[in-house]
């Protein structure tokens, strides 16, 4: 039962505050089970969640951009990936408060612009931070941004880069033992649930103005930040 609200909630937020849902998904299940089992039930129903928006917006990825996450991206959370297994909990905790506190600072109008011409070093990062802690998107969006891509191109090259970044840290997950038939199991049902949240979310969404959701917003950084510390 804990599962299924887990999955709502998350598609419920990512819809409803336009972020957020994966990264509170992750923090949620750090403290259900532990952070490395958190790391490898999320992945696979957000790669799956990430190869449904690529595939709708398709027509519309950035590859100039999308090629060098990539190939930046996808070794890299490879690399990541293989540490996990031997990283102790406390330090994949404090990396995941580390990336809380930079979200909610992101909201709160932190300057958060990597150099506009390092595509490559930017994607590797990501790739490392997603892999040990969850939330490579607080890079790549903010980098995306700064490139000018705005609207469905932003929607549609960051899944990109993002599936590939899943399916890089599923591989690591899965040779290291991290990922196992429970844990992808588990994800196939998150990715259903979090479907269905997306859903329900849209439907209460036209009742949220601007002033709203920008609270709202704001108010899931700080459950983020709140569930991080918890997990210490």
């Amino acid at each position: 039962m804990t599962l299924v609200l887990l999955g709502l909630m998350a598609g419920l937020t990512t819809t409803l505050a336009g972020m957020g849902g994966g990264t509170l998904l992750v923090l949620a299940l750090a403290l259900l089970y532990d952070p490395v089992t958190a790391l490898a039930v999320s992945t696979p129903a957000l790669m799956l969640g990430n190869l449904h928006r690529m595939a709708l917006y398709r027509t519309h990825i950035v590859w100039s951009e999308a090629k060098w996450l990539l190939a930046g991206g996808l070794p890299a959370a490879l690399v990541g990936g293989f540490q996990v297994s031997g990283l102790p909990e406390t330090l994949i905790s404090g990396l995941m408060l580390v990336v809380a506190l930079l979200a909610m600072g992101k909201q709160l109008g932190l300057p958060l612009k990597p150099p506009a011409g390092a595509t490559l070093p930017v994607a590797a990062l990501t790739g490392v931070v997603s892999a040990t802690s969850g939330g490579g998107g607080v890079i790549a969006g903010p980098y995306l941004l700064a490139r000018g891509l705005k609207g469905v191109p932003y929607v549609a090259t960051g899944a990109l880069g993002a599936a590939g970044i899943h399916l890089g840290k599923i591989t690591a997950y899965g040779a290291t033992g991290v990922s196992t038939t429970d844990t992808l199991l588990q994800g196939l049902a998150l990715a259903a649930l979090i479907a269905a949240g997306n859903l329900l979310g849209e439907r209460i969404r036209r009742f949220i103005g601007d002033s709203r959701q920008q609270r709202l917003q704001l108010g899931v950084m700080v459950a983020c930040v709140g569930m991080a510390l918890a997990g210490l």
